[in-house]
């Protein structure tokens, strides 16, 4: 195995840990109740899309796209956190999305689109800790075969994050009312502590950097 395809493997089980499609499953069951089969494909297919393109986005500009916007990994897993916590906090309390209102709207067939980038997509498959991972190893290879695999890793990643909303909304509708509502209960939990952590660790790397420069 070459150095850029050690890199390549490294990068996507970096990737893997990182998403752990198990949390990854629990914390999307919950969000695609309101919808339909066909809806809850084409949010597993657009989240594929969405995490493939910001993926090789983010590893063939890199650094400088957020240097050109102005964005730090800090703050993007600060701003990551809290929409988490708008998100997660109504579902831990038992006010989650399973609201007339909610249902209603999950009635038009373009629905799955309200959920799809916030907070599916961002920030609980990619946030601050992703793009940091993703910048990291593409600012250690060397030449265009190397950044290849390493694109080829990161899709191979969109690939998992696709697949994982797939089976939350095949395991869905195998739950009872009563197992939805414990399951949105501990789901509204994890992604709580999830947001706490992100908010905090982006926060915390904010103050460093200000106090350091």
């Amino acid at each position: 195995m070459t150095l850029g395809e050690s890199d390549a493997v490294v990068m996507f089980l970096a990737l893997f840990a990182l998403y752990s499609p198990m949390s990854a499953v629990a914390s999307y069951i919950p969000l695609v109740q309101p919808f339909d089969v066909k809806q809850r494909q084409r949010l597993a297919i657009r989240l594929f899309l969405n995490v493939a393109v910001i993926a090789v986005a983010f590893l063939w500009l890199g650094e400088p796209l957020l240097h050109l916007l102005g964005i730090s990994t800090p703050a993007l897993a600060a701003a990551g956190g809290t929409a988490l916590i708008l998100a997660s906090v109504p579902m831990m309390i038992g006010r989650g999305r399973r609201s007339e209102d909610t249902q209603e709207v999950a009635k038009g067939p373009n629905a799955w689109q309200s959920i799809v980038f916030m907070p599916v997509t961002f920030p609980l498959t990619i946030g601050g800790a992703t793009v940091g991972l993703i910048i990291g190893f593409r600012a250690e290879s060397q030449g265009l075969l190397a950044l290849t695999l390493l694109t080829v890793a990161a899709l191979l990643y969109a690939a998992v994050t696709g697949i994982s909303m797939y089976v939350a909304g095949r395991i869905e509708p195998r739950l009872s009312e009563r197992g939805r509502e414990l399951f949105d209960r501990l789901a509204g939990i994890l992604l709580t502590a999830i947001a706490f952590s992100l908010l905090a660790s982006g926060l915390t790397r904010l103050i460093t950097d200000v106090l350091h420069s």
